[in-house]
């Protein structure tokens, strides 16, 4: 397990090194898309991207292998937004956002769906968490 105290920052690098275990694949580099990705699996996807002055969170809803996504359709949608690097960071039913609302709570901002079934939330094994 990784912590930060409070008012610690963390690369973005060492974030994504942190994050490796979940299976990344580079959808953009260096501003371009990548050549070869898959094309067939439609699936919910999570991204993270960049530019050199912002960093873009993507949640695509859908259900595993009916709606969504592949992977060759994400990096199209990461380059449409100018960035210079971008992976997806997992998928399928694990892909599950909330935002913190003012009034204290954290409501889902899309509809995952574990074992086909939209509304059902996998159990997660590692979250990302951003606070501002």
């Amino acid at each position: 397990m990784y912590g930060l105290s409070a008012g610690a920052s963390l690369s973005l690098a060492l974030m994504l090194a942190l994050f490796a275990k979940a299976n990344l694949h580079t959808l953009v580099q260096n501003g371009a898309s990548v050549a070869g990705l898959d094309n067939s699996q439609i699936t919910p996807r999570t991204g993270i991207a960049w530019t050199s002055s912002l960093v873009y969170l993507v949640l695509v809803d859908g259900v595993e292998g009916q709606s969504g996504l592949t992977l060759q359709e994400f990096a199209l949608l990461m380059n449409s937004l100018s960035v210079q690097f971008a992976v997806n960071m997992d998928g399928g039913g694990s892909t599950s956002g909330a935002m913190h609302l003012p009034d204290g709570t954290f409501p889902l901002i899309n509809t995952p769906s574990d074992n086909n079934v939209p509304g059902t939330m996998r159990p997660l094994g590692s979250i990302l968490g951003v606070s501002w």
